[in-house]
């Protein structure tokens, strides 16, 4: 994500190429299920955006506050796990090309 430098890639790794194989590998998802989110027309409205220039593919930057919904860890033969479930609660959208800094807040809604 070199376009966004404050910003973490949440895109999965790709799976290794099996070895001198003639079968084709798999399409993959790009990124984890449950890292999409829906935008209606409501909430179109409340960030004030226009859409109108918009195209698939492009890309909207955000401010998001994030309530922690769910924390987990658990142990297996795979090794430590750590789940984190979050609920978006507020956002701003981004007017300008640069990427807004990493930072982590307390919720005003608690």
């Amino acid at each position: 994500m070199e376009k966004f430098p404050n910003l973490v890639s949440m895109e999965i790794d790709p799976p290794a190429p099996p070895e001198e194989s003639e079968i084709a590998t798999p399409a993959y998802p790009v990124y984890p299920c449950g890292m999409s989110v829906c935008f209606e027309e409501q909430q179109l409205e409340k960030l004030d955006v226009d859409t109108d220039d918009w195209e698939v593919g492009d890309v909207f930057l955000a401010d998001v506050a994030f309530k922690i919904t769910s924390k987990s860890e658990n142990e297996s033969t795979d090794g430590k796990r750590r789940r984190v479930e979050a609920q978006i609660i507020a956002m701003q959208g981004e007017e300008e090309e640069e990427a807004p800094a990493k930072r982590v807040v307390r919720s005003p809604y608690e």
